[in-house]
């Protein structure tokens, strides 16, 4: 996977208005390279198994991070479930996310794509 840098800027100064009031500033993420990247979350019901077909349009495989929340321990702490979660297959559109036993919660997600190449 590649590296891309961020730049943070203020969407409402490269405008060329002037403004007796200076409005709130509007930020933004600059990347210097392509990037994708989604978030969001699965839900798990009692299964062991979960599908999701993603939002974006990924060209290559995307890097993917989960992690477990469970719903119903009182506290909806993360990492509280007892069960580990792993990823069983990734592609360019979706993605199946596996739990070593059937349980009920939530499960995180983050799937980033970085174009490779110089910057």
């Amino acid at each position: 996977m590649g590296r891309a840098k961020f730049k943070k800027r203020d969407r409402n100064r490269y405008r060329k208005t002037y403004p007796y009031m200076r409005k709130r500033p509007v930020w933004e993420y600059m990347a210097a390279k392509e990037t994708i990247w989604e978030a969001g979350a699965v839900t798990f019901t009692d299964e062991h198994t979960v599908t999701y077909v993603f939002l974006e349009k990924f060209p290559a495989v995307p890097s993917v991070t989960i992690t477990a929340c469970d719903d119903h321990n009182g506290d909806g702490g993360i990492g509280a479930t007892g069960v580990n979660v792993y990823l069983d297959a990734v592609n360019t559109d979706r993605m199946v996310i596996a739990a070593s036993e059937k349980f009920t919660g939530t499960v995180h997600f983050n799937a980033v794509y970085i174009k490779e190449g110089q910057l």
